[in-house]
């Protein structure tokens, strides 16, 4: 008797679906997944099956209203169905015998026991009990697993930590019926997929979890201040793996893009910011009290300090806070606070106290970095531009354009705002409602009904006691409106308050996440603004369109970690090597864009040649000990030889590129000239060569 069976699943977690796949992989059933409820409704009625699979909480609704719909359409066809733990076994014994035919068990449960409920199962189907043959054996799938248990582990966590700050925002913002529902299913998925693993502490604490969001669900809970205290709990110790040992304390590095002093956070929730922090290029340092933290910040002069508010007493860090913002080196830092307690009081009381930042205590490392992504942004040397549209008074504009860190172009024909909005990336406008040619509010309909600057925000000043100038100005939709008669103070802070919030939020949008370098929509968009200024002054600029050497065999050798390591390295190499006005973006996969003003080709060659010798001489890490080395190959062209229109530049570029690759790992060509990677880096003359270099070879020789 044949005892291939075809089988259908509906589970939602994809531990439990690939353990599904790998137990029975050897008798070559015949597996459909399925991804909701109507779509294995759909497959029922089109596919014969001998077994239907699926789990307690399903993303669009639960397995007993499939395993009870089941039952009106065919009584014999047998289910598995993996319980939760939250039912009572009177409970799972009558909802079996509902559910019949029927095997109901309850996750977690170790890896055999799910290869046992999968055996009565299919031994229900009328496959003969001799099991050779029919699913995999429990000493291979023991093996298998304990092989797998440290890469699930690894999995595992970073989920829990995902799920950690989705309960944050859900504790600050509140969780409607949807997605009280998500993290009650996320929940039980992870604890299932935990106790498959014989992970069986986090298995517990994802346990408790589970329990109190089913509680939760049903209105048991009464007491919410217990509830939060009960979580945190549950999560530390699902995270959890005690602090870190003691270690020599290590020195600062050098090539940092930032630094952040953490002071009074666990070591554990320091160790996991530092972890995600890495990837993006900033370096985290840990403080426990103000003795250890004043120390610190004198030795790195960071560029974010962030508190525990209740250190040393509820609202203690304020005056920690101020003592660390003392130090030398230190009293531009932006300041941020954690808190274990949440609420609207104690965030405003934390930003009277200057901290620009409020999140919960452990903070969620993806919102942590966003939010330090957004205070660098703020902290950039580049000063705000402010294109000021005039009648012919500009004596409100002589505080804006005395006040640092401000930059200020004025217009007095409303009719060319188009074109200088084209050449250079403002900030904000400030326009005067009465103007010649164009009235205040109808250039912001212009701009309104233009899609790059929909978002661009507008302060119209407009005369004091006129109201229907005022209504009209902001039916128009300018962002606030000011007086004509207001001066400073008033009128430099509101607009530099719209412009610091602009630019931190088209900050965040335009740089690829991994890199921190331009997307390539905002690159080309620069580009062209930096291509009409140098038509303008008649300097060249160079493009350089660059790729790194092998990147897949890199990726399918050390894996995705190793590769991202390398594009990370790359990106702060690019970020730290240029100058302000020159262009570093991310093109796409392993290519990159770079545009250097004033550069003519010969330049360009030289710069990318010694930055492609900075990179080879990088070891990266790939995990497990291993460290590898990169190149990358490079096209150049330049406005001298290419033209000035962007087309044009990425179009030689790319063919130079095309020509280098063919011409070996580690070269650069111009379209005149060329620089190997092999050769002298100085010598920008150097003809390409056919010489390799090992690209990702072992820390410890480059051949």
């Amino acid at each position: 008797m044949n005892s291939t069976r075809s089988i259908l699943t509906l589970c939602a977690d994809p531990e439990l679906r690939a353990l599904l796949r790998l137990i029975t992989e050897p008798g070559g059933h015949w597996i459909r997944e399925a991804n909701s409820l109507e779509e294995a409704q759909g497959l029922l009625g089109r596919h014969h099956f001998d077994l239907v699979i699926t789990t307690e909480l399903l993303t669009d609704g639960g397995g007993v209203e499939l395993g009870r719909w089941l039952r009106t359409w065919n009584t014999q066809l047998p289910l598995l169905f993996f319980g939760s733990i939250w039912r009572e076994a009177p409970e799972n014994a009558a909802l079996e015998q509902e559910l019949a035919p029927c095997v109901l068990r309850p996750l977690p449960a170790p890896a055999v026991a799910m290869r046992e409920s999968l055996f009565d199962g299919l031994r229900r189907g009328g496959t003969p009990r001799n099991p050779g043959g029919m699913v995999l054996s429990a000493l291979a799938l023991e093996s298998l697993v304990e092989h797998r248990r440290p890469a699930a582990s690894q999995r595992l966590e970073k989920r829990v930590h995902d799920l950690a700050g989705v309960l944050a925002r859900g504790r600050m913002q509140g969780l409607d019926p949807q997605e009280l529902y998500r993290v009650h299913r996320l929940c039980a998925e992870l604890h299932a997929a935990a106790g498959l693993y014989g992970l069986m502490e986090m298995a517990g604490a994802l346990g408790k979890l589970e329990l109190l969001f089913q509680r939760l669900t049903l209105g048991e809970i009464s007491d919410f201040q217990s509830f939060w205290a009960q979580l945190d709990e549950a999560l530390d110790r699902a995270r959890g793996r005690g602090p870190r040992p003691a270690e020599a304390e290590p020195e600062p590095d050098p090539a940092a893009t930032a630094r952040v002093l953490v002071v009074g956070v666990d070591d554990e929730d320091v160790q996991t910011l530092a972890n995600a922090a890495s990837r993006e290029l900033v370096e985290i340092w840990a403080a426990k009290g103000l003795a250890d933290g004043l120390t610190l910040a004198r030795k790195l002069q960071p560029d974010v300090i962030l508190v525990d508010l209740d250190l040393g007493g509820p609202g203690g860090g304020v005056h920690l806070s101020r003592k660390l913002r003392g130090v030398d080196g230190a009293p531009d830092a932006s300041l941020g606070f954690v808190c274990r307690r949440l609420g609207v009081k104690l965030q405003v009381a934390a930003a009277r106290a200057g901290g620009e930042l409020f999140l919960p205590n452990p903070p969620d490392a993806r919102e942590f970095l966003n939010a330090v992504r957004l205070l660098l942004a703020a902290r950039r040397q580049e000063p705000l531009r402010v294109l000021a549209v005039h009648n012919g008074v500009t004596e409100h504009l002589t505080a804006l354009e005395d006040s640092d860190g401000v930059e200020v172009t004025r217009l007095d024909d409303p009719l060319r705002a188009p074109e200088l909005l084209d050449l250079t990336r403002f900030d904000l406008v400030l326009a005067d409602s009465r103007l010649p040619s164009l009235s205040g509010p109808d250039l912001v309909r212009l701009l309104r009904t233009t899609p790059r600057w929909q978002d661009l925000p507008v302060v119209l000043r407009v005369t004091r006691g006129d109201a229907h100038q005022r209504a009209e100005a902001l039916r128009a939709g300018a962002d606030e409106v000011c007086l004509e008669d207001e001066l400073e103070p008033s009128l430099l802070e509101r607009v530099r308050l719209r412009a610091e919030r602009y630019r931190r939020g088209r900050e965040l949008r335009d740089r690829d996440p991994l890199t921190g370098l331009l997307s390539r929509q905002v690159f080309t968009e620069q580009l062209a603004a930096r291509l009409g200024e140098a038509r303008r002054s008649g300097r060249p600029v160079s493009v350089v369109h660059l790729s790194l050497d092998l990147f897949r065999e890199l990726n399918e050798l050390h894996g995705l970690t190793a590769g991202d390591n390398v594009l990370m390295g790359l990106g702060k190499l690019l970020t730290a090597r240029f100058r302000v006005e020159d262009l570093r973006g991310r093109w796409g996969g392993a290519e990159f864009m770079v545009a250097l003003c004033g550069a003519g080709p010969q330049d360009a060659l030289m710069v990318i040649g010694g930055l492609l010798h900075d990179l080879q001489e990088t070891a990266f890490d790939a995990g497990e000990g291993v460290r590898v080395r990169a190149s990358f190959s490079a096209g150049v062209a330049s406005t001298v030889e290419a033209g000035d229109s962007v087309e044009a530049l990425i179009r030689s570029a790319a063919e130079q590129l095309r020509l280098a690759r063919a011409a070996g790992p580690g070269t650069v060509l111009g379209a005149s000239r060329a620089h190997a990677a092999l050769d002298t880096p100085d010598d920008p003359t150097a003809r390409p060569t056919t010489r390799r270099s090992p690209l990702f070879s072992p820390l410890g020789g480059r051949g």
